[in-house]
């Protein structure tokens, strides 16, 4: 097992050096002790000196790991060694500054793996963990940052996406509104004069404000202290040879009758606005800090994308001259993060009810010949979505066609087998590609052709490119009968047994949810409620997975009910609210049961999951009412009209 710990020796010995010139102090402690810790419920703990993992999150044999696990392991790292400055050396003074250790850690982790493989491209990667945090911010259900915390209950609802994810997302933000270099100044201030200490929010951004001169204390308390996050309306007024964006906010709702009702919150919204003129990109910046304000760009803008490297907390809301001259002048010249951020904002558009199902999948259609990674993983993901919750089965072929003639040329360029000498980001998006043609789209070839690869991973697990070989044994999951369940379970039991890397082992254990005879759905539920096969840590995550597949959800759902008592002694804590946050993946219909039951079965550390997962709910079944009927007419006219993008791709 040892060799399996080289990977996060590199990864350590790269950080922590790191870390001590970005503080400008040494390590405090006087050892540095990781753990893999068999049947550790929490990811990793960052005790000072001596830091705990689950195995999957510390040992890892890159040479069957693949590429996103890779970076999971550094990144967990990186967090935890983030802690022994920021954490552990500077202490928050009491629980509602938890974001502050946590946010600071998933952003700095980012930027210092980043700053170690910069080929990794884990910025890019981020957006999909901004877009979590947008999702759960744009409810009326969701949080402040900084909230006040009265009991241990409290405290453990404050480990969600919004101090993880949103906290990191803001610093990112602050970072470039500040400067890399003075934001880097005040953090070694905040950590010197706090060292062996406690502290709190408001001494950050005073030691941030001493640094840059700028009034950081105001603008960060609009983003910590209030929920929600504003959407940034764009309009532009063409005044002679320049362009003049008249630029609003509003906070963004995802349910449109709170949108259409309005707020009063207001942010100091940091604006990098990209766009073009005669071929050249350009960007120009501003502070919105009102409800309204006028930004004259320096020339005549031919295309306008206000969010440089979507980096800002916020949706953006463009007129649809905007829109239009961006698909079609602009695209291009964006970013993969930007491009990224363009179909997540269009999405949330649709959400809150700004625009429609149509206008949406007109925009998708632009991405026809999309081929960076990020971006096909997000199309995929969104299309993912519209089969799990508005495609009825009348129009699932329709749907089929649709995906096939968005991926269907990548794989043919792509194929099965990698080429010698390609590019991480080609494997991953071979990965995507195939994910998205077998398990979104259902095409029988892909299906089979995953169920005739299959067999050669299971003899060895390196058989397959490991960005693949996860793809191959879930796809080969779908149609599997109980033999090939049997041969599933065998093969996770006989690899974890010989100490294979973690990895190699989940691939079976996290693919028997995929399975979707009810009988088979049933021996699963059997092993996790009346077994000791699934390993205590990894049952909250095989419920969370089977409330999120269609075969799998229902009988999830009864089993969860039925073994509830010996669930809450088994799971913890933060893994019920997880559990019930997962809920918002069942049918619309078993909303009243779902309410119903946790009335009866109240978890006080899933207060707000479980109100965030009502919600859910109830904005799936209003956008089903207002947006199913609409997608069915657009599949059923394609493939006429606008989806001429998507044509061109096949």
């Amino acid at each position: 097992t040892l060799h399996q710990a080289a990977f996060a020796e590199e990864v350590t010995a790269f950080t922590l050096a790191w870390f001590e010139e970005y503080f400008g102090q040494p390590y405090h402690y006087g050892k540095l002790d990781q753990v893999a810790v068999p049947g550790f419920d929490a990811g990793a703990m960052e005790n000072a000196g001596a830091i705990f993992y689950r195995r999957n999150l510390l040992l890892m044999d890159p040479a069957s790991a693949s590429w996103r696990q890779q970076k999971a392991v550094a990144e967990t790292i990186a967090h935890e060694l983030s802690h022994q400055w920021f954490g552990n050396r500077v202490t928050m003074k009491w629980w509602d500054d938890l974001w502050l250790n946590e946010a600071f850690a998933t952003w700095i982790a980012t930027k210092a793996i980043d700053a170690w493989k910069p080929e990794w491209r884990l910025w890019d990667e981020f957006q999909a963990d901004r877009t979590r945090a947008m999702a759960t911010d744009a409810l009326v259900s969701t949080r402040a940052i900084w909230s006040p915390v009265k009991s241990p209950a409290e405290a453990v609802e404050q480990f969600d996406v919004i101090t993880y994810e949103k906290g990191g997302a803001v610093l990112r933000m602050l970072e470039r509104y500040l400067g890399e270099a003075t934001f880097r100044q005040g953090m070694r201030a905040y950590v010197d004069a706090f060292k062996d200490a406690n502290a709190s929010g408001d001494d950050l951004w005073e030691k941030l404000g001493e640094a840059s001169g700028e009034p950081v204390a105001p603008m960060m308390r609009t983003w910590v202290a209030q929920p929600g996050f504003p959407v940034v309306s764009v309009e532009a007024v063409e005044t002679g040879e320049r362009t003049t964006l008249r630029f609003g906010q509003r906070r963004f709702f995802a349910n449109p009758k709170e949108a259409a009702a309005g707020s009063d919150a207001r942010w100091h919204v940091p604006i990098v606005v990209r766009y073009g003129v005669d071929g050249e990109v350009r960007e120009q910046r501003a502070l919105l800090t009102e409800a309204s304000a006028d930004v004259t760009l320096e020339g005549r803008a031919d295309w306008v994308h206000a969010n440089a490297d979507q980096i800002g907390f916020y949706r953006l809301a463009p007129e649809r001259g905007l829109l239009d001259a961006l698909l079609a002048k602009g695209l291009r010249h964006l970013t993969p993060a930007e491009r990224v951020g363009l179909l997540d904002d269009q999405w949330a558009l649709v959400r809150s009810g700004a625009s429609d199902i149509a206008r949406f999948m007109d925009v998708l259609g632009a991405f026809g010949d999309e081929r960076d990674f990020t971006v096909v993983e997000a199309l995929a993901g969104r299309l993912d979505y519209l089969a799990y919750r508005l495609v009825e089965p009348a129009d699932q072929p329709a749907f089929a066609r649709l995906v096939e003639r968005l991926f269907s040329g990548q794989l043919a360029e792509l194929g099965w087998e990698p080429t010698a000498g390609e590019s991480q980001e080609t494997a991953v998006r071979r990965a995507t590609v195939i994910a998205a043609l077998g398990d979104t789209a259902r095409l029988p070839e892909v299906l089979a052709e995953a169920e005739r690869r299959q067999p050669a991973e299971q003899a060895d697990p390196r058989a397959i490119e490991p960005n693949l070989a996860g793809v191959v044994v879930r796809l080969a999951a779908r149609r599997g009968d109980a033999a090939r369940f049997e041969a599933y379970v065998e093969t996770y039991k006989r690899r974890k047994a010989a100490g294979a890397p973690p990895q190699e082992s989940a691939r079976y254990l996290y693919a028997l949810p995929c399975f979707e005879s009810q009988d088979l759905i049933l021996r699963l539920l059997g092993l996790i409620f009346r077994s000791d096969v699934v390993p205590q840590e990894q049952i909250g995550i095989l419920l969370q997975q089977m409330l999120g597949q269609k075969a799998a959800r229902m009988p999830t759902w009864q089993a969860i009910k039925s073994n509830w008592g010996d669930l809450k002694e088994r799971v913890g804590a933060m893994g019920l609210s997880r559990l019930v946050r997962a809920a918002s993946g069942l049918p619309i219909e078993v909303r009243r049961d779902v309410a119903d039951f946790f009335a009866k079965n109240p978890v006080e550390e899933a207060r707000r999951a479980l109100a965030q997962a009502l919600e859910s709910l109830d904005l799936d079944a209003e956008l089903i009412a207002r947006e199913r009927d609409r997608l069915a007419g657009w599949l059923r006219a394609a493939p006429h009209g606008s989806r001429a993008g998507m044509e061109a791709s096949a």
